[in-house]
């Protein structure tokens, strides 16, 4: 799980090869922009109403706080698990080539600057014999 708050309203571009099933704990209302494989772009609220949203592997996506909420907490389900070679931050060229330009200026904002581009460090080094 994880949390959205004021000083930290959202969640950067990135790119799962797994499913995902998002589940909303509490707080307010989370704004999530998914751009599935085929570069349709949708735009879903998780929140009470609406308490969980399954996002594709191979879809892009991005989530905010609602205007007006202070603090969203989401929990993630992964299938068949998650692995961070499997993830990696979406780059301007990949979200530039699927969406029209009037939707990548409004939502290029979520790319982060500089994303790793490893996560070897998560996993263990192979022992040398």
């Amino acid at each position: 799980y994880y949390m959205l708050t004021e000083d930290s309203p959202k969640q950067w571009w990135a790119n799962n090869m797994s499913d995902h099933v998002h589940y909303w704990h509490g707080g307010g209302e989370l704004t999530y922009h998914v751009v599935e494989p085929n570069g349709k772009l949708t735009m879903h609220t998780l929140g009470p109403r609406c308490p969980q949203l399954i996002v594709r592997g191979g879809s892009f996506k991005c989530v905010q706080l609602a205007p007006g909420a202070s603090y969203g907490l989401l929990g993630e389900a992964v299938a068949p698990g998650f692995d961070f070679r499997d993830f990696k931050f979406v780059q301007p060229e990949e979200l530039r080539k699927l969406l029209p330009p009037d939707e990548y200026k409004a939502l290029k904002g979520f790319l982060k600057q500089a994303p790793e581009s490893t996560f070897d460090d998560y996993y263990e080094k192979p022992v040398s014999a």
